[in-house]
């Protein structure tokens, strides 16, 4: 698939995703408040509470969260310019082009290498720190490109920044 990087390339947000997975916290959520609510005295009914204990909170958790994403007015969650990248589940901000070194894919995750001033200097999102501190193999030097709640696969964005990259080496740093 040939990627035209003369302008602005724009991954958007995947709807039928964002409710699929809001109906799947309310799903979880309703649940739980069922298993939660249950009266009797013998050892099953005593379990199901305890099991409703932990899904009630995980699907009402996990449900905002989505809904957050859902209400979220940005549409372009991600945006390649010839200048650089923007992604606002990430950094609010556009990275230039020079300001990374390196890019992969891990799982369902695109990282990119940053150099190491951006790095100190770089204000990360909320969800983005949790990210990190999940993943043992982001450094402090990385950044996590979630695929989930994108129109396009990992793949695709993937290719996409190595398209970028490649098309402007002036805007790369020298090694």
């Amino acid at each position: 698939m040939a990627i035209d990087t003369s302008g602005v390339t724009v991954f958007g947000r995947d709807w039928t995703k964002c409710f699929g997975a809001v109906g799947i916290g309310l799903g979880l959520t309703a649940i739980g408040y069922v298993m939660l609510m249950q009266d009797g005295t013998d050892l099953m009914d005593r379990r199901a509470r305890q099991g409703g204990i932990l899904i009630l909170p995980f699907g009402a958790l996990f449900g905002l969260y989505w809904l957050g994403r859902l209400l979220d007015p940005r549409r372009d969650l991600v945006r390649l310019t010839p200048e650089g990248i923007r992604d606002i589940r990430v950094y609010p901000q556009q990275l230039a082009w020079s300001d990374i070194t390196n890019a992969r894919t891990v799982g369902s995750y695109v990282i990119l290498t940053i150099t190491r001033a951006m790095a100190r200097s770089l204000p990360l999102t909320l969800s983005q720190k949790l990210r990190k501190r999940l993943r043992a193999s982001a450094g402090p030097g990385h950044l996590l490109l979630p695929s989930e709640g994108l129109k396009a696969s990992q793949t695709a964005l993937f290719e996409a920044i190595e398209a970028y990259r490649s098309t402007y080496p002036n805007n790369m740093p020298r090694a």
